[in-house]
């Protein structure tokens, strides 16, 4: 009995180590969808950062250059997590980035991403995400928020302004291609683009960072570089 036990054990630590060596090749996999380096824009500090609860998960973000030197800015989630998420945020992926190189305007994209995700996925799954255009000429950024958490622009005379135009979360409607809005970055103003992952996190008291928390740290790391400003949200 004890040798056909330890058999047991020995064969359960195989499967183990092989389920965990997988789970390592999905992580860099991942890690290779999501951008090694911020875009080098004039006039703008960029950066990015996904961390995973899990060992890989469904959150998402991109910069997307066009030829005209505007820059595309995504940032997307995934309902659920582990697994089923990364395989829907790589669906995702892709299929924004086939339909945005065809078509530059944004409502006409996520109308495709819509009725592809509804073909590929079953109505318990969705993507929230938000998709943007920056014109650094100006300063406009043209976005859609499809079910997002509002991304936050904080403005340098201390106003605020939320990013929630749009519709319903991607991959759970039919329906038309929705509508943008457009709002305008002036020097010194910073524009937060996050998912729930952040300020959903909760402490050891049950009480959840919240946006206010995220905003304040924000507002204290003023004229700060972006890289910074992360790294100060994560240590908050």
């Amino acid at each position: 009995a004890l040798a056909i036990e330890k058999a047991m054990l020995h064969a359960q630590a195989l499967e183990t180590e092989r389920f965990r060596q997988q789970l390592d090749i999905a992580r860099e996999v991942q890690a290779c969808l999501l951008p090694g380096s911020p875009p080098s824009v004039p006039g703008y500090d960029i950066a990015g950062l996904c961390l995973s609860s899990l060992e890989i998960g469904g959150d998402y973000f991109d910069y997307i250059p066009f030829r005209d030197g505007r820059l595309g800015l995504v940032v997307a989630d995934v309902s659920g997590k582990g697994v089923p998420a990364a395989l829907i945020m790589a669906t995702f992926r892709a299929a924004l980035r086939t339909n945005i190189r065809r078509e530059h305007d944004i409502p006409r994209v996520l109308g495709e991403v819509n009725r592809m995700l509804r073909q590929s996925m079953g109505l318990s799954r969705f993507v929230t995400a938000v998709c943007g255009v920056l014109d650094p000429r100006d300063g406009s950024m043209t976005y859609v928020n499809c079910g997002h958490n509002p991304p936050v622009l904080l403005r340098a005379d201390g106003t605020r302004t939320l990013l929630d135009h749009g519709v319903g979360a991607l991959g759970m409607f039919p329906g038309a291609p929705p509508d943008t809005a457009t709002v305008t970055l002036a020097p010194d103003d910073v524009l937060v683009l996050y998912t729930d992952g952040v300020v959903d996190t909760w402490d050891s008291h049950d009480n959840d960072y919240g946006l206010p928390r995220l905003e304040e740290v924000v507002r204290q790391s003023a004229g700060l570089a972006a890289r910074t400003v992360i790294d100060r949200i994560v240590e908050s």
